[in-house]
């Protein structure tokens, strides 16, 4: 492992703690967490876990939010998460610009 990746590993471990905050059963957050990190592109994926952080949406908070806002969709919270950071209405997810497959 080069040098830039343990940098970014720790910065992107350090930022997933933060959001999961350790109040509740670490699968419910780090499974939807997990998932936008292997779909999402680098840039969205530590600009959607600041915008979580930055809106309280940790532990518990991002549990509830999940279930109720996201219905419990990876998708539906990728998308959610793309509008909010960049500022823009709901729109679909594009493959390979939003979605990496």
């Amino acid at each position: 492992m080069k040098q830039d990746e343990k940098v970014m590993f720790d910065f992107a471990k350090e930022k997933i703690f933060k959001v999961w905050g350790g109040a509740c059963d670490m699968h419910s957050v780090l499974k939807p967490v997990h998932y936008l990190m292997t779909h999402m592109k680098s840039k969205p994926f530590f600009h959607s876990l600041d915008w979580l952080i930055a809106n309280n949406l940790t532990g518990q908070n991002f549990v509830d939010f999940y279930q109720e806002t996201c219905k419990g969709s990876n998708l539906e919270l990728q998308r959610y998460l793309t509008s909010k950071i960049e500022k823009k209405d709901k729109r679909a997810l594009l493959a390979h610009k939003d979605v990496v497959l």
